[in-house]
Order: C-alpha cells, then sequence, then structure tokens
C-alpha cells in the first residue's frame, strides 16, 4: 500500500482512534511522534502531516511508515492497523501471487502479490534492506 493509500474509511477511522489513543496513553503530540518515527526511517525523515492525515482518517500508512510508527509507539503493527485495513484490489487478485524473473546470474526481479500479515511484510521489507 502506497504512502497515502486511502484504505476503506471504516479502517481508516479505526486506525485514527488506535493511533490517537496511543499518543495519549504516551502524552506524544504531533511533531514528537513524527520526530520519533523519522528515527526508524531509512531517511530519517517523517512528516507531522503525515500524523495529521492519519488522526483525521484521510488516509492510513504504508507498511514501512506503518514500521516507523509502530517502532515509535513500541507497539506492533497489528495493534494499531485493523486487519481488514489490508485489502487486495480487483487488479491485484488478477496478477500472480509470486513472480521471479531472472535478470542476470546474480540477479532477480521478484513480485509478491499476497495478504501477508503485517509482521512477515516488515520482515520481507527488512531482507531487502527497507526497513
Amino acid at each position: 500500500m502506497a504512502e497515502g493509500a486511502k484504505g476503506d474509511k471504516p479502517n481508516r477511522l479505526e486506525f485514527a482512534r488506535r493511533l490517537q489513543a496511543a499518543m495519549i496513553e504516551r502524552k506524544l503530540d504531533q511533531t514528537r511522534l513524527a520526530q520519533r518515527a523519522a528515527q526508524h526511517m531509512p531517511t530519517k525523515s517523517f512528516g507531522r502531516d503525515n500524523i495529521s492525515k492519519y488522526l483525521k482518517g484521510a488516509t492510513v500508512p504504508s507498511p514501512l511508515y506503518m514500521a516507523a510508527l509502530s517502532k515509535a509507539l513500541s507497539l506492533s503493527p497489528e495493534e494499531l492497523m485493523p486487519r481488514t485495513a489490508v485489502r487486495l484490489t480487483t487488479a491485484m487478485e488478477e496478477t500472480p501471487r509470486l513472480a521471479l524473473r531472472a535478470i542476470d546470474g546474480k540477479t532477480a526481479f521478484l513480485r509478491i502479490n499476497q495478504e501477508v500479515p503485517m509482521t512477515v511484510a516488515l520482515e520481507i521489507l527488512k531482507l531487502l534492506g527497507r526497513d
């Protein structure tokens, strides 16, 4: 799910509720949470405006942003994101679940199009060096 992905409204709102509760419990404002989350991003950047969009229920975070948020809050991604928030689109369902194409003798292009638990998705990103 790309950063800024809409997701369906009930899940966006539930994510917003969970995020706000976690922030209140930890006495964090949007700026401080963004600063903490930035420490867990490859670019060391996480905009406060992202937090604002999440809290308004306008969008849900991508797996990379979700990982940073969950680490910043010391929560698992599943504690923040309702299970049903990760939905496959019709286009995704029509593509193969797994595709591997050799590029040369040392590298390959790998496409994974399969719903997996957030922890598995984050582990894959970590293996790819994108955590």
